[in-house]
Formats: structure tokens, C-alpha cells, sequence
């Protein structure tokens, strides 16, 4: 009997000290949910009193345009700026060209500011969802932050929407995606906020605020274009504005300006291929072979292919397109050889790579993605909005040639001319990507005349906006073509970027990875397929994306 009472006092002393914990928990809960509903009812006085907060955002906005009056000859300077070439010395982007680009842009653009009646309609519609929302209460100034002890400044701040535009709260509450003009007016008053505390927050610091803005008010800033297709988390775009906000406000001091050196590759060596290549594929290397099949089977099947093409030449690549998809797991193994593989090498042992259906169907292994059926939808969902951006470009004299010529007749006439303007627009040369031939040359024609250069280029044969066919160059030599459709051969260069393991070259760079970004949905986070590796998506690109979306979501 000893033992069971001893038994019961000890489960009656666990049961009693589990339920002081619960109930602990429990009430520290409660605690917090009254607090949040604090904050939530004071968030909602600030939205129903606007014209409270408007009095407060005229100082701001008056003391803007003074300082930009201050500057007469700044519309002339930002034309002159889009004449001129992108840096390529430069490590970081070109924050003061950019944030000049945004402010003729926002002279261009003819948008209204909410009214009050607006604010409030739309604080209507989202109190039915009042419960979902978690957004923080505005602070105030002295309180937007508030630093710990041996703790930097940006780790704890918070934007103090007391100077956000009506819009930006409206936008936060409901869920939805303020305006081009808002966002403008709200970065600028981030980055004055921001400057109170330094005057020049380093790229770190940008980020991680911009990264806690994010967290707080996903939908709002996501890059969703009006499609609902998502291109990206709205980080990058974000952090571009505030950084080039940063480098504007600091372009009368020098001494604020001054960065450090960066410390230069002590190795010297080449970079190792593995992350490179693997940069947006989802099946770069695989290692489990087909169901019932074995490395010698397998190879016995590539001989197949060879004796195939060695009797039929490429009118046997229908038929080899079921023995492509049973060898993906060795071709791979091939191709990520190091040191890889030269073309000509893998012309040999595998010639039906370089067949169109054979090129675009281990792509459509690598990445999951069908190229040609990406990029003409692309063509078709966001050509017209590139044609109607670049019309409203002034004087760029690469633009407007290729817009004079430009004769919409067929949806291939359209892709020529939106690749084109792509070229103009980041200032590349055409020949990084495409070359010019006479109409009835033949492959050893273009190799005995043309200088090739070991990049994949697209050789259009006849007239370059209607082109009569193509061919495709790797390595300085003809390995594809001749075919019809301008669209299958812009599939077929870039995905020779990524089935053979080749980065993309610096004079072309900005629009391979804009057609990678914005036509196919490739965006991976981190690292780069450029030669000159920046780490993140290329600021020149992501501003074009920027304004593509604004564009989108003004014209509906």
C-alpha cells in the first residue's frame, strides 16, 4: 500500500506542476494577444483620421521638392544619364543614375494621390478580415527604435508609419500593392528615418531592414505582376530603391560616400564549377539510374544513338528522343566532368543533344521548365508591356532604331523586336547574342567568314527584325541549324547555357538573365551565372522587372 500511495502523491505533484505551467503559458498568451489588440486599435485611429496624417506628410513632401528644386538642371542631367553607358568598373550599381532614372520617371508617370474617402473605403473592406492581419502599431519618432545594449542601431528598428503616405497604410491593412508613387514617397521616408541614426546605412544594413519589412507585410511588397505570376519576394527590388535613395541623399558628400576597398581573390585561381552550374536546376547531377537499367546497358544504348545518327544523320532524332530521356542520368555524369567537356567532344558522343527536340527536352529534365512553351507565352503576356515601357523611353537612340523598324505582323516579328529592344535597353551589343549572315549560307559558309566566338550566338540568316532562318554557334563552331521560328533558336542559346554548363558573358549578361528571371521563372536567390558574379539578381535587371510590374498594375 506503500508503494501506491507513494505512486499517487508523485502523480498528483507532476500533474499539479504540468498544470502550473499550462496555465502559465496560457496567461502569458492572453497577455500578448491584448497587447496586439492595442496595437491594432491604434493602427486603426490612424487610418480613420487621415486628414490628421496628411497634415503630418506635407512637411516631408514640401521639404522633397524643395531640394529637388534646388537642382533646375536635373531633368537634362537624367536624360543625359540614360545616354550614357553602364558602368562596368563599378562593384556596386550605379545607385545616383538610378535614383535620377526615378525621379524622371516619376515626372513621366500620371498618378493621383488616395483620397481620404478612398482610405477609408478600403479600410472598410479589409475589417473583414481584421483577424488575419498582424501588423504592428505605428511608433513614434523617438520610438521607432529601440537599441539594446551592445547591440547595433538597424537590429531593432522599425518604420514609424506616422510618415508613410495614406496609401501605404491603406495598402498594409488590406493586403494589397500600394502604387508606384506611394512606394516612392514611403522609401524616401524610410531612408530619412534610416538617416537619423547613419548617415550612410552600408548595403548590410539596407538589407536587413528591407528583409524585416518584408517579413512584415508580405503581400504588399512581393513582386506578384498583375497575373498573380510571383517573380520574387520583393527583397531585392526594395533594397535596390533604399540603397539608391542612400546614395542620392550622399551625392554632395564625398567623404560620406567613400567605401572600402574589396579584397581582391588572394588565390587567384578559377572559380570550382559546382554551385555555378548548378545555379537554377533541379536535376543537375542525378545519381539513381533507370528502373532495370545499368551503366553498361546504358552505354549501349549512346552507341545505339551514334550508330543512329551516323546512318540517318538528325532525321533520326525522333526517334532518339525516348533514348535521351533513359540516358539523362549519364549525360549528366558527362557533361559535369571536370575539366568539362569540349563541344566538339560532346557532339561525338552524343549528337542528338544538338537536335532540337533533343536539345529542349534535356532542359526540360534539368530545370522542369518547357522553354519554347515559356518563352512564347512570355512573348505574348509581357511583349506588349516591353514595347509600351521602351516607347516611353526618351532618347535612347538604340531603342528607337529598333521601334522604326519594328513591323508587327506574326508573333516571331514581335520576339525579335522585344529581344532587340532588351539589348538596347541594358546598352549590350547585338552581336553578344546575335549575329547576322547572308540568307543562303550554309555552316562551313558562316565558319570560313564570320569570326565565332566560343559563347553559344543565334545566327539569323537574311534580314535581322525577319529573319529567314537560324543557326546556332558553340565554341566557334555551327552546331544547330538551319531552322525556322526566331523563338526556337532564342530557346535553343539559352538553353545551351544551361545544358552545357557555360556562364553567361559579360557583355551579355544583363538581358540573358532578364529573359532567365522574367520569361521562365528562374530565380534562385543566390549566386549567379554571370562571369562577373554579383551575388544577387543584377540591379539593372531588377529595376527593368520594377517597372514592368508598375507599369502592369497602373494599366488595369
Amino acid at each position: 500500500m506503500a508503494s501506491v500511495d507513494y505512486l499517487r502523491e508523485f502523480v498528483n505533484e507532476r500533474l499539479t506542476a504540468a498544470a502550473e505551467e499550462i496555465f502559465g503559458v496560457f496567461k502569458k498568451t492572453i497577455v500578448e494577444y491584448e497587447e496586439e489588440i492595442g496595437r491594432q486599435r491604434r493602427l486603426l485611429d490612424v487610418v480613420r483620421k487621415p486628414e490628421i496624417k496628411l497634415q503630418i506628410i506635407e512637411l516631408p513632401q514640401q521639404h522633397v521638392s524643395k531640394e529637388e528644386e534646388e537642382i533646375p538642371a536635373e531633368q537634362q542631367l537624367c536624360i543625359q544619364e540614360r545616354n550614357s553607358s553602364l558602368d562596368q568598373e563599378e562593384p556596386e550599381p550605379p545607385q545616383i543614375k538610378e535614383e535620377q532614372e526615378e525621379l524622371c520617371t516619376s515626372q513621366e508617370e500620371h498618378s493621383s494621390i488616395d483620397s481620404n474617402s478612398g482610405a477609408v473605403a478600403s479600410l472598410v473592406l479589409s475589417l473583414n478580415s481584421w483577424s488575419s492581419l498582424n501588423i504592428p502599431s505605428p511608433s513614434t519618432p523617438e520610438m521607432s527604435v529601440t537599441t539594446l545594449p551592445n547591440r547595433p542601431w538597424y537590429t531593432n528598428f522599425r518604420v514609424d508609419l506616422d510618415r508613410m503616405p495614406t496609401g501605404i497604410r491603406t495598402a498594409a491593412l488590406s493586403l494589397t500593392r500600394p502604387s508606384p508613387p506611394d512606394r516612392r514617397e514611403m522609401v524616401k521616408a524610410v531612408v530619412d528615418q534610416m538617416r537619423e541614426h547613419d548617415l550612410n546605412p552600408s548595403r548590410t544594413v539596407c538589407h536587413n531592414i528591407v528583409r524585416n519589412i518584408i517579413r512584415e507585410y508580405p503581400r504588399s511588397f512581393a513582386d506578384v505582376d498583375r497575373n498573380g505570376e510571383f517573380v520574387g519576394d520583393g527583397c531585392s527590388s526594395l533594397l535596390l530603391q533604399i540603397k539608391t535613395r542612400v546614395e542620392y541623399k550622399n551625392r554632395n558628400n564625398p567623404l560620406s560616400r567613400r567605401r572600402r576597398k574589396r579584397r581582391s581573390n588572394s588565390e587567384g585561381g578559377i572559380l570550382s564549377r559546382g554551385p555555378v552550374d548548378q545555379y537554377g536546376c533541379v536535376r543537375w547531377e542525378p545519381s539513381d539510374l533507370p528502373s532495370g537499367e545499368t551503366e553498361a546497358t546504358l552505354e549501349d544504348v549512346r552507341r545505339q544513338m551514334v550508330t543512329m545518327h551516323s546512318e540517318e544523320g538528325m532525321a533520326g532524332a525522333e526517334r532518339a528522343v525516348k533514348l535521351l530521356e533513359k540516358t539523362y542520368t549519364i549525360q549528366r555524369r558527362y557533361l559535369n566532368m571536370t575539366p568539362p567537356p569540349a563541344i566538339s567532344d560532346v557532339k561525338k558522343q552524343w549528337p542528338f543533344l544538338f537536335a532540337q527536340r533533343g536539345m529542349f527536352s534535356h532542359f526540360l529534365h534539368l530545370t522542369d521548365i518547357s522553354v519554347v512553351a515559356k518563352l512564347t507565352e512570355a512573348m505574348e503576356r509581357k511583349g506588349d508591356t516591353i514595347l509600351r515601357l521602351c516607347q516611353k523611353l526618351n532618347k535612347n537612340p538604340g531603342v528607337d532604331e529598333v521601334l522604326a523598324n519594328y513591323e508587327p505582323n506574326t508573333a516571331e516579328d514581335k520576339a525579335v523586336c522585344v529581344i532587340l529592344l532588351l539589348l538596347a535597353y541594358f546598352k549590350e551589343a547585338r552581336d553578344a547574342i546575335i549575329l547576322q549572315a547572308d540568307p543562303f549560307s550554309t555552316a562551313a559558309d558562316i565558319q570560313r567568314t564570320l569570326t565565332l566566338p566560343s559563347t553559344p550566338r543565334l545566327i539569323v540568316l537574311g534580314e535581322l527584325m525577319k529573319p529567314r532562318a537560324w543557326m546556332l554557334s558553340i565554341e566557334g563552331q555551327v552546331v544547330m541549324g538551319p531552322h525556322a521560328n526566331f523563338i526556337n533558336g532564342i530557346a535553343a542559346v539559352f538553353a545551351s547555357y544551361y545544358n552545357f554548363n557555360l556562364q553567361y558573358p559579360e557583355e551579355a549578361a544583363s538581358t540573358l538573365e532578364f529573359i532567365q528571371r522574367c520569361f521562365l521563372g528562374i530565380n534562385p536567390e543566390n549566386g549567379s551565372k554571370a562571369e562577373k558574379a554579383r551575388g544577387g539578381i543584377n540591379p539593372h535587371v531588377c529595376t527593368l522587372m520594377r517597372k514592368l510590374m508598375d507599369l502592369e498594375w497602373m494599366s488595369m
